[in-house]
């Protein structure tokens, strides 16, 4: 090969590059301000990577493998191998089918819930999840060696359906309390949403790893406290061995915000770190990075594109007006449950965007832009920040806890706010990182309720003051 012939391969290369890292930004792009979306970037190049709540229940996520299992076997060799990830999701939906059995057997008053309001704890930024072939085997390996027999019987063992029904049939086993029961199944439930995301999630790592870039931890953590900060970073060769590589991991986080096109890496961040310790310039360094960190952190709670319908003005301060077309059926059709969803509707959203005495009041009509469609299967959406329509599964009951808060988040949408959780993957690691930066917030977790923040941002962009 000549040096041209050789030059023009790695130009061919970088374009390809290039291009795939293109196509998993626009994909960040449109998951972090919508839903799930198949993802189309320029060259040809396709990708469909998954959009997934981090705080999906079993349910959902059963119902999403349903829907591309065969697709995933095609795509990737993974979930085609008999390993014991794929075959926890076997364990997890005997889980799931036994608890269904047990419940229809009881009283509503007396059910059981693998998940709850109450349960919801979030992902906090603090204490992020990590998941992997690695941590998911050994969980795998510590949870069936410390299931009870009575239970390792029925989830475990390879059973039709048939014998599934005579095994334990109506009850939780002899000698276990209910809650003793549900201590152990939700440990085998949350390790099948584990098992599940990454099996979702496994065939696009590559995307996924482009996405490191959004990872905000190194500013959240540095910028609480400036003074303390300038004093590490001024004495950093006098902190211990464990602060150093704490912080060093913050600025490499740091770097990586300034890194949108793939222009830094982990080992050249940390080399130009190091440089910087050196040279006694740390906080030098720090600060060159934290105005481009700020702005990539104030993108998920920043409103940048807004709706032209809202009424909201010094004529009555106190409600912002929000037109929604007037549902004509239920999420199953028919004419008979439109009134049905418009209660939903507004018993949710008005329910949670309200902030002191000020209310957000939606006003039905014929010929409204904003409206609610159901789709048996769905994975919620709304179709783009401040997009008009709203996705929901018509498969889920809609006063179910899940499609109430749903309603609410994607809601919040339409208006412009994305989505304030993070997930990528760490190559170096080989792990899928995931937290939510403020799990007291609506468009961050299910735990969330509307902020004054929501607020604020709503009234930077929509108030005006006569009309």
């Amino acid at each position: 090969m000549t040096k041209k012939m050789m030059n023009k391969a790695v130009s061919q290369t970088k374009i390809i590059k290039t291009a795939l890292f293109l196509t998993a930004v626009l994909a960040f792009s449109l998951s972090h301000s919508v839903e799930a979306r198949e993802v189309k970037a320029t060259l040809g190049v396709t990708s469909a990577l998954p959009h997934l709540d981090l705080e999906m229940s079993s349910v959902e996520l059963a119902q999403i493998l349903e829907a591309r299992e065969g697709a995933i076997s095609v795509e990737s060799e993974f979930f085609s191998q008999a390993d014991s990830i794929k075959g926890w999701l076997a364990v997890g939906k005997r889980n799931l089918e036994w608890i269904d059995q047990i419940n229809r057997n009881r009283p509503p008053e007396s059910q059981l819930e693998l998940s709850s309001p109450a349960l919801t704890v979030g992902i906090p930024i603090e204490t992020p999840n990590e998941s992997g072939r690695k941590i998911l085997g050994e969980k795998i390996d510590s949870l069936t060696a410390a299931l009870p027999d009575s239970i390792k019987s029925v989830v475990l063992m390879p059973q039709s359906s048939d014998s599934l029904n005579s095994a334990l049939q109506n009850e939780v086993p002899e000698g276990m309390s209910d809650e003793e029961f549900l201590g152990v199944v939700r440990k085998i439930d949350r390790l099948y949403q584990g098992c599940s995301r990454w099996l979702l999630q496994e065939p696009y790592l590559w995307q996924y790893g482009s996405l490191q870039s959004m990872d905000i931890r190194g500013y959240y953590f540095l910028s609480k406290n400036p003074d303390q900060t300038a004093l590490k970073l001024n004495s950093f060769k006098t902190l211990s061995e464990a602060e150093q590589k704490q912080i060093k991991e913050w600025l490499v986080s740091m770097c990586l915000n300034g890194s949108a096109f793939g222009g830094a890496t982990q080992a050249s961040c940390l080399g130009q770190i190091d440089q910087a310790v050196k040279r006694e310039a740390l906080l030098k360094y720090y600060q060159s990075k934290l105005n481009i960190s700020k702005s990539k952190y104030d993108s998920f709670f920043n409103i940048e594109s807004t709706r032209s319908d809202l009424v909201w003005s010094g004529a009555n301060a106190q409600t912002l007006s929000a037109p929604f077309r007037a549902p004509v059926s239920g999420p199953q059709g028919g004419a008979s449950g439109a009134e049905a969803v418009r209660q939903w509707l507004q018993t949710n959203i008005e329910d949670e965007w309200h902030f002191q005495d000020w209310a957000l009041k939606l006003v039905f009509s014929d010929h409204a832009a904003t409206e609610v469609v159901f789709e048996a299967g769905a994975t919620p959406h709304v179709n783009g920040l401040s997009g008009d329509t709203i996705t929901m599964d018509a498969n889920r009951p809609i006063q179910e806890y899940s499609s109430r808060w749903t309603i609410r988040h994607e809601y919040g949408h339409t208006l412009g706010f994305p989505d304030c959780y993070i997930e990528y993957y760490d190559r170096a690691r080989e792990v899928m990182v995931n937290y939510q930066i403020d799990v007291d917030n609506l468009m961050c977790s299910r735990k969330g309720h509307l902020q004054q923040r929501h607020y604020d941002e709503l009234r930077r962009h929509y108030f005006v003051t006569s009309q």
